[in-house]
């Protein structure tokens, strides 16, 4: 597992001990930090080409100011026009990210019981 996944995680049992909503706040963070690490990690497997996709992406995502922002600029490097130079071992990840999953599979298990609390 990576460090500050690892660390983050730690921070959310600290505070999950303390109380709810410090526990609540912990999960955020957390998820926050893994949606920024999902899409870093996509941004790097874009190639270089003329219109200069991943260095506009990159700029865009020093200037966010929310993970909404961040949510954004993933959708355009899964979907929008620089996913087209988003390099060959990266494919799988788009993949997973971009298929839809039907009732009988694992992940919409898992979200179907985490909508239900």
């Amino acid at each position: 597992m990576l460090t500050p996944i690892a660390r983050m995680l730690e921070r959310y049992q600290a505070e999950k001990e303390d109380s709810d909503v410090s526990a609540f706040y912990g999960l955020m963070f957390l998820g926050e930090l893994v949606t920024k690490i999902i899409v870093c990690t996509l941004v790097s497997g874009i190639t270089d080409d003329r219109d200069r996709s991943r260095f506009s992406l990159l700029r865009e995502l020093v200037r966010a100011d929310g993970i909404g922002d961040w949510a954004t600029y993933m959708d355009a490097a899964l979907v929008g026009p620089s996913s087209q130079y988003l390099r060959s071992d990266f494919k799988g990840l788009q993949r997973e990210l971009l298929t839809r999953v039907g009732r009988d599979e694992w992940q919409h298990e898992a979200i179907f019981k985490l909508s239900r609390r």
